[in-house]
């Protein structure tokens, strides 16, 4: 849904702030534009029971690596190929999955049947 924003018309001037986009069940993403500046404002609201704040600015975090890896990259690179994790972080994932797969392997194929 777009939104007009205008700061100033019929000789007055103003300032909107959105106060709430409502109750979020989960995590919602607004982006807008901002106007004559060209920029976007992106609001990142996630419902308290289930995010804290250190969560929430996680997601923040990624989500503007993201952004800034897709301005960045080149009309050929797929989104696909754009990582948002560090070395380290690659390395506990792919750690956990090679755990998690050799378990289910023994669970699986070392039984009896």
């Amino acid at each position: 849904m777009p939104f007009f924003f205008h700061d100033q018309e019929f000789g007055l001037s103003w300032a909107i702030q959105s106060l709430s986009l409502g109750p979020v069940e989960d995590l919602c993403v607004s982006v807008r534009d901002r106007g004559e500046d060209g920029r976007l404002r992106i609001d990142l609201n996630g419902n308290k029971d289930r995010y804290d704040p250190a969560d929430l600015a996680e997601i923040s975090s990624r989500f503007e690596k993201l952004l800034l890896k897709v301005a960045a990259a080149t009309p050929e690179t797929r989104l696909g190929d754009i990582s948002i994790i560090d070395v380290d972080e690659r390395q506990r994932v792919d750690g956990n999955v090679q755990s998690i797969s050799g378990k289910l392997y023994a669970a699986v194929f070392t039984r009896p049947f």
